[in-house]
Formats: C-alpha cells, structure tokens, sequence
C-alpha cells in the first residue's frame, strides 16, 4: 500500500517541485507523440560533427502574399534540441516525406546541384517565450560567389528584399545612377564551425568585406550587380546580414557564365589559381565518419557521440570526408595491443585478420575475423592519401557477436 512518504518519493523522482514535474511530464507527452503530428519532418541538419537526422515539427509562420518578402517558417524539435542560428536544414517539402537527396549526396549533401537544392533552410533566430522552444527558418534561395585568395568561394544563402524609395535608374547632370537595395543573409560559418570548415566543405564568410560584389541574376546578358554597403555579423550570433547596393557589370572584369564579379585582373588575366575549387592548398585534412544501415536500408552516417566497437564476422562502415578535391583514399588498419608478449608475427596475424573493403565515395568495409581470440583488441582505421598526406584515424575494439 502507498503511504505518504512513499508518493513523496515516488514525486521526487519526476522532479524536484510540481512545477517541474508537470514540465518533464509535458516533455515525455511531446516526445511519444511527436511522430503522430501532422507537421512532423524528418529533417538534416549541419553540425560541428557533420550531418545528422532530427525529428522536427514544421510549422507555418506567416502567410505567403505577392506583396511580402519571403517568410519565415517555425522548426521544433524535441524537447531539449536546439541549434544555433545560421545552420543549415534540410526539410522535405510536401511531395515527398523524405529529403531529395541521393545516396551520395545524403554523404555529403553540398555534392547536389544548387539548382536542386529546393529543400534548403537556415535557422536564423530562436523563439524561448515557452517552453517548447521554436527555430525561425528561411528559404535559402542563392548561392552567394565572391573571390577571395586567388579562389572562387561559395555560400548558400538568403536573399530579403529591402525598401527603397527611388529604386530603378536615376539621372543626374553628371550621370546616371542604379539605385536597387538588397540583402543577403549568410551564415558565419567560421563562429558556427571553427576550424572545421574545410572538412564540412564550407567558405568562409568572414572574407566579404565591404565593397565586395555579387551577381544575384539569372540573366546571362545583362546581369544584375550588387555590392555590399553594410554588414551586421552580431545579433544573432551565427548569422550576417549584408546591404546590398545595386552596382553595374564590368564586362571586362566579371564572368557571367560562372555568376563571379572580378574574375579577371585588369589585364584580362583570371586571378583565380588555375582551378575553380574553394579549397585551399596547404590545408590537408580529413574526417572519418561512422556508418550504419537505418530502417530503410539506406548507409548514413552514425549520428551518436560514442564509437560502434566492431564485431566479429560482421561488417561495419566508415566513410572519410578529405578537404581537397579529388583525393584517393589508401585504408590501412593498426593493432593498438599493448601486450609486449605479442610477437611480431602475432601481430601481423591479428592485423591480418581484419579485411578492408573499398566501396565507392570514399567508404570502406571493415569485418574482423571470426576468430574469438580477436575479442577485446583495439585497432586504429588509418587513412591518408598516397603521397601520406590527409591523415586522420579512429580507434575502436573488437567485441563478440551477441547470441
């Protein structure tokens, strides 16, 4: 029979007050039935750690007119969950439950053509007046290109409309004048991730300065122009917000074909460096990144924050992520045993034992033997590129298989 001290203990291990109790009482309510909600997503977002699944409501802010600027979404996600702004989401829209991404690009989502990134979002602020924390997103509906040390960097972005009393042309004794306001909503992807950004495949944002121009057209003949007159990078803090004036096309200096402004020097010379990627030369990273098999069959990166022990006689996933182009991966696998009375022959035995598969985009099959002696051995997954460069490892053990 319960008595008094008993609900008092019973009480205390849901919360420390009433007011408590009712709130993770609420938390547990919205968790069990979050999948049931009409407005429910299942969304990609761009982490520190690279990309992972949530489950999000998506919910409807404003209502859309000809007259308004393009408005913004709310994004819930679980009790708990929350992302700075200026992340990137991906959300399925209202043809398809799932994301439009493929096999590849579900690896690495900024491998899929810009001009099929419909389903691209950006966090740009945070509602806390309750309980159930909201993320205001926005469309991203450009991809912002300016030069900067010899190379052509990239940012997927917002473009807002901005209110100006004498936009169009505008004649005076001394000239004419375009006079067109805009502005460009970018994350400040250095704040958000570090030094990360060449793994994640990210320009930084921190190099547009003032003055620095943006073809944001889609006519090739006579593109439209604008610099950047103004720039706010600290509330919030994630995301920079740039004026924009319309300027003019200098066919002389700009590449329409490429939407770039001051691709060529005055000299008619390209200062780009001979390539057209955002990478820089002397940095030689890489990222390794688990994988597992979800419900649909699909290989997507392991999104928890403990390492998956391998197993013996099954397979198990890795990917790696360089921050160059067009880099070979060359796999080796290192027995981590500190037992000195392993023989070096043992040790290229248990080494051996390991096969490593080479799949397609960078990932590899790692299956141990099925040999009970493996269990307990800790092994590193090494890789580089066959000049030794773009080192990285993970370190994991060998587990028997469950019965």
């Amino acid at each position: 029979m319960l008595n008094l001290n008993g609900y008092k203990e019973y009480l205390s291990a849901h919360g420390a007050n009433l007011a408590e109790i009712r709130r993770n009482r609420s938390y547990d309510h919205v968790n069990a039935t979050f999948r049931g909600d009409p407005a429910y997503k299942r969304v990609y977002v761009l982490t520190k750690d690279g990309w992972r699944f949530e489950d999000a409501k998506y919910q409807r802010h404003s209502t859309e007119s000809i007259s308004k600027d393009a408005v913004d979404y709310y994004l819930q996600f679980r009790p708990g969950v929350r992302y700075p702004a200026g992340t990137y989401v991906i959300v399925p829209d209202e043809r398809s439950p799932e994301i439009n991404l493929s096999k590849t690009e579900l690896i690495d989502p900024f491998r899929q053509p810009v001009q099929e990134r419909t389903q691209w979002w950006m966090i740009v602020s945070r509602t806390e007046s309750n309980m159930f924390i909201r993320h205001s997103i926005l469309k991203c509906d450009w991809n912002f290109k300016w030069i900067y040390g010899g190379k052509i960097q990239e940012c997927m972005g917002c473009l807002r409309s901005m209110s100006s009393y004498s936009s169009g042309i505008s004649e005076t004794d001394i000239g004419t004048y375009v006079d067109n306001l805009a502005a460009g909503w970018l994350p400040d992807t250095h704040y958000l991730y570090g030094e990360e950004l060449s793994i994640l495949g990210l320009s930084d944002t921190r190099t547009i300065n003032y003055m620095t121009r943006f073809i944001i057209s889609h006519n090739e003949l006579d593109p439209r122009v604008f610099q950047v007159t103004k720039i706010r990078d600290v509330s919030p803090a994630g995301v920079i917000k740039f004026s924009l004036d319309q300027s003019e096309f200098d066919s002389k200096r700009d590449n329409a074909e490429l939407m770039v402004c001051n691709y060529y020097a005055n000299d008619g010379e390209t200062v780009v460096g001979g390539t057209e990627d955002k990478w820089s030369d002397d940095v030689t990273n890489s990222r390794i990144y688990q994988m597992i098999i979800n419900e649909n069959g699909e290989l997507v990166p392991y999104e928890g924050d403990n390492i998956l022990p391998l197993t013996i006689g099954e397979s198990s996933y890795y990917m790696v992520k360089f921050s160059g182009l067009d880099v070979t991966p060359i796999w080796r696998i290192v027995l981590l045993e500190t037992d000195e009375s392993l023989t070096d022959e043992e040790t290229k035995y248990y080494r051996g034992l390991i096969k490593i598969t080479t799949m397609d985009d960078g990932i590899v099959s790692v299956k141990p033997g099925k040999v009970n002696s493996l269990a307990g051995k800790r092994f590193a997954l090494e890789v580089t590129d066959n000049k030794g460069e773009y080192y990285s490892s993970i370190e994991t053990e060998v587990q028997r298989r469950e019965a």
